[in-house]
């Protein structure tokens, strides 16, 4: 099967925007608001999204207010074919059930979708679902700005006739998503149309949406969407409203078993309206071939909306051929690798706005480390945070070798000599790395750019009255901090690991990290769990700390576009080559120098990490290919002077088997515990780390998903 590509793009594109009846145009399409005009891929993303519209609404039998139900399945089957036989070959699995019922069961996406859409059939046709597009744009590239538009354009055609006068829903997966889109929304009210934003709980009655200068649009956390309904869990039955909605999900389409079965839930919400899908990463075939406009992290950085992406090269070429974890001592070559490039970005930032005598130009330069594990025990290897944290305190308390300290410098010089792009059209050195102030730096040059203090000292931590997931750190002869913990609870620090250090009175603001932009704080810290829902122009250096392997491919590609964001003059977000001189200010004499603050650099402590950068970028990628370098080719043994045939492994049924008589008497509270853990658990990490055969691993599955041979027993008082 040929790779997905964003095929609703390639179909629209055939129809020439300006040729659109005028009334299927977006509004006024360079205007948000007030002080805010749109990027030219925003607009191209809502002329897209117009001649979808049009397509399905208008010249796809077209809709009428009086027409049967009949006629929507229809305009499906009208729009589905405008894809020709290439959607069949990327119709979902977990869309179709053939005719065996007995493998329903297995495919709860199925069921839950054929209760309204085909009762009575052993498939569901993808056609039945194609009322949709997909917009893959980069975080940071204003998508949110897209979605308000969006609305203002149904509405108008809702105001015209043209379209059902279906209702707007907005799903997002976090409330820092949602408080986005409504801060968003407050700014487009103060010119034109005004958007009022009310929770879905508090809709009340349904009914066909207003058609004045004011609409009303519904929000809820997508990952509450259930088929129970709980004081967080909200029953979709009750909200579906026969399936007439505008859904607009944004971030909302992660891929999880649960996860799965809500995207299930906003078809079925949107099954007679039409369904908008906004993300900055997309995998599922389904996503990619209905991607109206495709300006992802490739397209973002190669036009100079966000920062140069290097990896350090080095590193990999150093892992490629290892089959054991690396060193405590090369991992604190790396770290301290990272901390260099960050000292130096901060030093050429500081020497830029003295020349020019401008103190916003660009921004604080800001490393943030993803780790794996927080809170294991401190002694356990395994805990990520605690070892990055140690190398940290090493060299703040000038536990640190000079020696060492001249030749990680020199070896960091080369590898910028190497860099590997991950979009560009080569290696070589990147543009004013290679400078004075790096060759001259010290150890008291790096504390006083990262660790805020010239002087060695020790590490003393600040708690947050208002948040116990938040710790500052600063040196005890400095005046503020420069780094910080977000973790999902940093009690067990508090009261175990860090029971050496002086803590300080309690700052009496609300929280570190909500104040991160107006900060000197130059070192983020945080698990998994951090990586989203958040923005900032700050990062120039992203530490994967024992993060890798096949699950963390998304996480990897969305922790990336975390620190792509550039404004190298105030209200300029491009990088300079792409500015004017009268936009560039300043800066415009500059080119020779600002290549440091123009470039994310990426680091990791696991070749698996960087095995997974490098493969989730090129999932990224339109198809093209791209020479990468860091490999080495393997020759072909030879036999008697002749290359040796390709041995090709034959397999044999494993012996390996589960008990298919015995019965396992567990808690009801302990199997639902179980359930969740094999819900939120690919196969390949229980394969992988316990070395179950496949086999295994389905009839385990099969065991606690069905409670095939397991007998509840009661809890004990």
């Amino acid at each position: 099967m040929p790779a997905p590509a964003p095929l609703l793009e390639s179909i629209v594109q055939s129809l020439n925007y300006g040729d659109l009846p005028e009334i299927w145009r977006v509004p006024e399409i360079a205007r948000f608001s007030r002080h805010k005009t749109l990027y030219d891929y925003q607009r191209h993303a809502l002329e897209n999204a117009a001649r979808a519209l049009y397509l399905y609404y208008g010249k796809t039998n077209g809709w009428q207010p009086t027409e049967p139900q009949e006629a929507g399945k229809q305009r499906k089957q009208g729009f589905a074919e405008l894809y020709g036989n290439e959607i069949a070959e990327f119709s979902v699995n977990r869309y179709e059930s053939h005719a065996d019922r007995r493998n329903q069961k297995h495919n709860p996406v199925f069921k839950i979708l054929a209760e309204y859409i085909s009762p009575r059939g052993d498939t569901i046709p993808y056609g039945r679902l194609i009322n949709r597009m997909c917009f893959w744009m980069a975080t940071g590239s204003g998508k949110t700005l897209v979605m308000v538009k969006i609305i203002e354009s149904l509405h108008r055609l809702k105001q015209h006739r043209l379209i059902p006068p279906h209702n707007v829903l907005v799903l997002a997966p976090s409330d820092y998503l949602i408080g986005q889109i409504r801060r968003t929304i407050e700014e487009f009210n103060q010119s034109g149309l005004h958007v009022e934003f009310v929770p879905l709980r508090e809709s009340g009655r349904m009914y066909q949406g207003r058609l004045d200068d004011a609409v009303t649009v519904y929000y809820h956390r997508s990952d509450n969407i259930s088929d129970v309904q709980k004081d967080a869990l909200t029953d979709y039955r009750r909200y579906e409203h026969d399936g007439k909605w505008y859904v607009l999900l944004d971030e909302a389409h992660k891929g999880g078993k649960e996860d799965s079965k809500r995207q299930a839930y906003y078809a079925l919400m949107a099954r007679e309206g039409f369904l908008f899908n906004f993300s900055a990463t997309f995998t599922d075939p389904e996503d990619i071939v209905t991607t109206v406009k495709k300006y992802n992290l490739e397209e973002f950085i190669k036009n100079g909306h966000g920062k140069n992406i290097y990896l350090n090269e080095s590193e990999y070429q150093a892992f490629k051929s290892r089959s054991e974890e690396i060193s405590v001592a090369e991992k604190t070559t790396i770290v301290l690798k990272s901390l260099m490039t960050l000292a130096h970005v901060s030093i050429r930032v500081a020497e830029l706005r003295g020349e020019t005598g401008r103190n916003d130009l660009y921004h604080v330069p800001l490393m943030l480390t993803l780790v794996n594990s927080v809170n294991t025990d401190a002694e356990n290897a395994s805990n990520d945070l605690w070892m990055f944290f140690q190398i940290l305190r090493q060299i703040a308390e000038g536990d640190i070798d000079e020696e060492l300290f001249r030749e990680v410098k020199n070896e960091l010089l080369e590898d910028w000599h190497h860099a590997l792009p991950l979009f560009g059209t080569g290696g070589g050195a990147i543009v004013g790395m290679d400078s004075t102030s790096m060759r001259d730096m010290n150890v008291a040059d790096l504390r006083e750019a990262v660790f805020l203090s010239r002087n060695q000292g020790a590490l003393q931590f600040i708690c947050n009255k208002e948040s116990n997931k938040e710790l500052a750190f600063q040196l005890v002869n400095a005046d503020r901090p420069f780094a910080m913990f977000k973790i999902g609870d940093t009690s067990r620090w508090r009261h175990e690991f860090l029971v050496d250090f002086e803590e300080t009175v309690a700052l009496k603001e609300h929280s570190f990290f909500e104040n991160l932009e107006t900060r000197d704080i130059t070192i983020l810290m945080g698990s998994r769990a951090f990586f989203e829902s958040w923005d900032s122009k700050r990062p120039n250096v992203i530490n994967f700390v024992n993060i890798g392997g096949i699950d963390a491919k998304e996480f990897v590609v969305q922790a990336v576009g975390r620190g792509v964001r550039i404004e190298p003059v105030p209200g300029q977000k491009r990088r300079l080559a792409y500015l004017n001189q009268a936009d560039a200010g300043a800066l415009h004499s500059c080119h020779d120098r600002i290549g440091p603050p123009e470039t994310l650099f990426l680091f990791a402590t696991n070749r698996t990490a960087i095995k997974a950068v490098l493969e989730g970028i090129a999932a990224e990628k339109s198809g093209a290919f791209e020479k990468l370098t860091g490999f080495e080719k393997s020759e072909r043994p030879k036999v008697n002077g002749k290359d040796m045939p390709l041995l090709v492994p034959e397999y044999k049924k494993t012996k390996h088997h589960v008990a298919t008589r015995a019965t396992f008497a567990v808690s009801d509270k302990t199997l639902s515990r179980l359930q969740h853990w094999f819900e939120r658990t690919s196969d390949s990490v229980f394969v992988v780390r316990d070395n179950l055969a496949v086999q295994q691993m389905r009839r385990l599955r099969e065991m606690v998903e069905q409670r095939k041979h397991i007998s509840i027993k009661p809890e004990k008082d």
